[in-house]
């Protein structure tokens, strides 16, 4: 019998379709990485967030213990009979002592505010990146 070659145009046709199928392949191994070396940056992200976050949380522990010592000194002193049995340089003293506790009270609030927002902002990043990090590993 004569021998029956492929369909050229077949043939074209069904290599085409070949490099189509590893052309799209190669595009998906590629968005896999992306996607992977995002969750990877994410994930670094949001450690150092983290850690950014404790170290916050640590000061403003540290700051409301001062505050709460300065409050206490100020509510121990508060008692001007207290104050009057003490002799006069000792009264002096402590009524410095309070005067500086006071100051020092008032002007930490604003940092405190300040903090306390920069602890909400922190977790609110940190909220998103995990979201983020969750829909990208999907």
């Amino acid at each position: 019998g004569k021998k029956v070659g492929m369909d050229p145009n077949l043939l074209k046709s069904l290599s085409d379709e070949l490099e189509s199928v590893k052309a799209s392949e190669a595009t998906m191994r590629a968005r896999i990485k992306g996607k992977d070396d995002t969750i990877f940056e994410l994930q670094r992200d949001n450690v150092r967030l983290q850690e950014e976050l404790d170290a916050v949380k640590h000061r403003h522990e540290k700051a409301q213990a001062n505050i709460e010592q300065a409050m206490e000194s100020n509510r121990r002193f508060d008692d001007v009979q207290k104050l009057l049995q003490q002799n006069e340089l000792e009264r002096i003293r402590l009524i410095d002592r309070v005067e500086v506790l006071t100051e020092e009270n008032r002007s930490w609030r604003p940092i405190q505010r300040k903090m306390e927002g920069r602890i909400e902002q922190l977790l609110d990043e940190i909220s998103r990146l995990e979201a983020e990090t969750a829909r990208l590993g999907k």
